[in-house]
């Protein structure tokens, strides 16, 4: 009565549970390659972040003392700095430039004078591009916001680069225009 209760021999059994423990043998497989793939993707991902973050802070570094560098070029003196916004995580975090030209104080670049504005935002141009220079550089209406003598020093760091690269500007100023080797 009791085998009765459970229904007909399956003859076939033996080989459904053979195919079954088969597939089960496959998936298991399946899976510790997929734990090792995962596990060998997050390892390549710490390697890409850290070498990311060292060349991040080489960078950053490079363009900090550039920016100092071409800032006190163009402002005949005077203190700037690159500080990231957020040191606890430097790739997520984004970056503000601070300025003192000489005889004013340290403010963010967004108050100074429109002025001051270009010639401190053409040095972190300056110093972002001498990191990774290429063999030419586009400057469009870069000397527009400058008074006379800042666009001498402005034709001045221009005259420099030329030296090294061919320099492409756009402009409408008389004095830059003057000073061009080849008009357009």
């Amino acid at each position: 009565a009791k085998k009765e209760r459970f229904g007909a021999d399956n003859i076939l059994a033996e080989q459904e549970y053979t195919e079954v423990e088969q597939k089960l043998t496959f998936i298991v497989t399946q899976k510790e390659d997929l734990e090792k793939s995962i596990a060998s993707l997050r390892e390549t991902l710490k390697e890409l972040e850290n070498t990311a973050l060292e060349r991040f802070t080489d960078t950053f570094v490079k363009v900090n003392q550039n920016f100092q560098k071409y800032f006190q070029y163009l402002f005949g003196g005077g203190v700037a700095e690159v500080r990231m916004m957020d040191d606890a995580n430097p790739l997520e975090a984004g970056i503000e430039l601070f300025a003192q030209p000489p005889g004013k104080r340290t403010q963010h670049v967004l108050l100074l004078s429109g002025g001051e504005r270009a010639l401190a935002s053409m040095a972190f141009l300056i110093a972002l591009f001498s990191v990774s220079p290429s063999p030419f550089l586009i400057l469009d209406e870069g000397d527009a916001a400058l008074d006379d003598a800042n666009v001498e020093r402005f034709l001045e760091l221009v005259s420099r680069l030329k030296k090294e690269i061919q320099v492409i500007l756009i402009t409408h100023n008389r004095r830059t225009m003057e000073n061009a080797s080849t008009l357009i």
